[in-house]
């Protein structure tokens, strides 16, 4: 007869329900908060062995509408500065051109924390690590735990993975956790990223959050039209010197527009997935590329049919530029919410203030564009 796993039988798993070990087990990491970004620290010299993931506490709160334009109309009506006329504040013209979009508040205590800025670049995973320059601190009992025993290897997993809101700010790390829906072309920084996605991820994770720049189809191989495939090569080609290889697009390329590149079907517990689109594009590589069609011009019927084609969509809480047909201005749409499908939440058709041209390379050194009419940055 075999022994009882002695395992099994101890008195902390027999004697104590879950939410009791789940209290010890966050006494256990001070550093642990509920919210985590997650970041892909590519190697700038593309050193696979070199690259791996990294997370940073998150400050900010999800809100559907844009805190941001709301403090800088503020300072606009308190400087008495005229629609149309450049609005001069070193902060919050920083703060609308930060890579972390509607994080802006955790780039920001990242260069507090880091002493120097980490902005300027286009996207919260480009830039290599900056791990070595973090303030040494006491290392966590995470694999001590993990590794006691089974079961409560894959109790501490349960806690760690359902009680963090895990938060994407770029597609890179996106990408990284959730995987692709097409493999990378080769002539991109991409063919560098092995997804991790971890098992515990789609078993044990209740929610996570999305931000997107306005441009965030072109990061989607599946979705390349074919009369877009003459800029993607040019643009390989300045990358890389020489030509891309095949054309990757497809005959018919997939909807970037019902999200199923997030493999939401995958998750076994999922509560909410909460997706911010910012009305500018990323930069970098692929501002050479032609967007084609962004999603404010998508309409909301269509955008609540291809959302409706996705399983658990009903989860989705999309906050985005609408067209100016669809009403309201600003606020949920009418008819999206309902238990068969996802929340829609209008932020007008653009925003009033968009970061103006840079004078120098800190993001801070340029005014700030003002407009009456809400528009998107497109360039």
């Amino acid at each position: 007869m075999m022994a009882a796993d002695p395992q099994a039988q101890s008195s902390f798993i027999t004697r104590l329900p879950y939410d009791i070990r789940a209290a010890i087990y966050k006494e256990l990491w001070p550093s642990w908060t509920p919210r985590q970004h997650v970041v892909w620290h590519l190697n700038p010299a593309a050193d696979e062995t070199k690259s791996h993931l990294h997370r940073e506490p998150c400050i900010s709160r999800f809100q559907p509408h844009d805190e941001l334009q709301d403090e800088i109309e503020a300072l606009r009506q308190e400087k008495q500065v005229p629609f149309g006329e450049p609005l001069n504040d070193p902060a919050y013209r920083q703060r609308l051109e930060s890579c972390w979009m509607n994080h802006w508040k955790c780039g920001e205590r990242l260069d507090k924390e880091l002493g120097k800025e980490m902005n300027v670049f286009y996207n919260t995973s480009i830039g290599g690590c900056w791990c070595d320059d973090k303030p040494k601190r006491d290392r966590d009992t995470y694999l001590p735990m993990l590794l006691s025993c089974k079961f409560i290897s894959e109790d501490c997993l349960r806690f760690l993975y359902s009680t963090t809101t895990f938060v994407f700010t770029d597609m890179l790390a996106l990408q990284s956790f959730v995987g692709h829906c097409q493999p990378p072309h080769a002539s991109t920084p991409y063919k560098h990223l092995n997804p991790v996605i971890p098992e515990a991820f789609r078993k044990y994770a209740l929610n996570f959050e999305v931000s997107l720049f306005l441009d965030f189809q072109l990061h989607l191989m599946c979705s390349v039209l074919d009369e877009d495939w003459t800029d993607y090569n040019e643009m390989f080609k300045f990358l890389q010197g020489e030509d891309a290889l095949e054309p990757v697009s497809s005959t018919d390329p997939h909807n970037p527009f019902d999200f199923h590149w997030l493999h939401l079907d995958s998750f076994e517990n999922l509560q909410s997935v909460k997706i911010w689109v910012a009305g500018r594009r990323e930069g970098g590589m692929f501002s050479a590329v032609r967007l084609g069609l962004p999603i404010n011009k998508v309409g909301v019927d269509s955008l609540t049919k291809s959302l409706s084609t996705v399983q658990k969509s009903n989860l989705i809480v999309l906050s985005t530029h609408l067209d100016d047909e669809i009403e309201p201005e600003d606020g949920y749409v009418q008819g999206t919410g309902d238990d068969a499908g996802a929340q829609i939440w209008k932020r007008g058709t653009g925003d009033r203030f968009h970061p103006g041209p840079r004078l120098t390379v800190a993001l801070s050194d340029g005014p700030i564009e003002t407009s009456e009419t809400r528009v998107l940055h497109l360039d």
